[in-house]
Parts: C-alpha cells; structure tokens; sequence
C-alpha cells in the first residue's frame, strides 16, 4: 500500500508541477459496431468526451488491497497454498480438455465453451477482477489500424465507475470473508 501511496504521490505531483491537470477531459473513440479482423474503417467509431472523476485515483488502492485480502486468504486457509495455486490451474486444463473430449462424444458445443467462459466472466465480466484492479480500462479499450494506416485506441464503452465500486464491494467483501473463514481455521481452542 505505501508502494501504492507513494506512486500516486508522485503522479500528481509531477502533474502539478508540469502544468498538467490531475484529470483533464479526454476525447476517446467508441466503436460503433463490432470490432472485425483486419484494418478498421473511422466511420465505425464515435468520437465521446469523456472526463474521469476523481474517484478514479483510488483504484490503486482498492486494487491492492483486494488483492492482498485474497492472497492473505490463500496463504492463511491453506498448509500448502503452491498446492492450491498449481492444482487450480491443473483442474482447469484438465477441465478444458475433459469438456473438449465430451463434445466429441456427446456433441455439446456449449460444454467445451463453459472453462472459457466462467474464466471470461470471472476476469473480464462487468463485476470481474479487470473492474477492480482497472476499472475496466484495460478490457474496455484496444489498439487497432485503420484503413487510413495510422494506429488508433478505440473502446468498445467508457468505464463506468458505478461498475468499479460495485466490483470493489464484491471482490473486497468476498476477500474479507475468505480471510475470516481461513483465519476460523486457526482459532485457539480454550480448556474447560
């Protein structure tokens, strides 16, 4: 938090000092329908104005400190918590490969999509950890190559900061729970 801290610190200060606006209003392009393979024509996209709050220089802090709640939830509800972590990404390839081999034999399209899926929802989704450690900036926006040659970031939808603050209550709260059911684990028995 004080690596956090500090490097907020230091951004608004060097904003200060250069004559910059902590937030200044920016014009960013949304796409207007789908994104396609291949260099993308300016008619698609729409010029928004779009100006962050000030709220947006908290997310720093949220985000490290879900993420420390959820790795203090690991680390406190397990003995072996590399065990955990490296069984968790075992089960999903052993998962994905199960699913694809079941949609061979049972001809279910949707079974081999579900791994994908739940990860895309849990990492991606509206509420999912993208939110919480970037308010959606980094899932929202891409870079592409219009049929002009020149590269453009170009966003399917402005972040909304209503969507970070729920995400932050949700994965916060559900680190705080995690953290006080693995620390139930280690309560001191007292005599009678």
């Amino acid at each position: 938090m004080g690596g956090v801290a500090l490097a907020s610190i230091w951004l608004l200060a060097l904003s200060l000092v250069s004559g910059g606006r902590v937030l200044p209003p920016e014009t960013v392009y949304v796409l207007t329908s789908q994104l396609v393979a291949g260099p993308l024509d300016p008619a698609a996209l729409r010029a928004v104005g779009w100006a962050p709050s000030p709220l947006i220089w908290t997310v720093p802090f949220t985000a490290a400190t879900a993420s420390y709640l959820l790795a203090s939830a690991i680390a406190l509800g397990s003995r072996r918590p590399l065990r955990w972590v490296i069984g968790t990404a075992l089960s999903y390839a052993f998962l994905a490969v199960a699913t694809d081999a079941a949609r061979t034999q049972v001809q279910a399209g949707w079974l081999t999509d579900a791994p994908a899926r739940a990860l895309h929802l849990l990492v991606e989704g509206r509420y999912g950890l993208d939110a919480v450690l970037t308010a959606r900036t980094a899932t929202l926006s891409t870079t592409v190559f219009l049929t002009t040659g020149e590269r453009a970031v170009v966003w399917r939808a402005v972040p909304d900061l209503a969507d970070w603050r729920t995400a932050t209550l949700l994965w916060t709260g559900a680190g705080l729970l995690a953290v006080w059911v693995a620390a139930s684990r280690h309560r001191e028995r007292r005599r009678a």
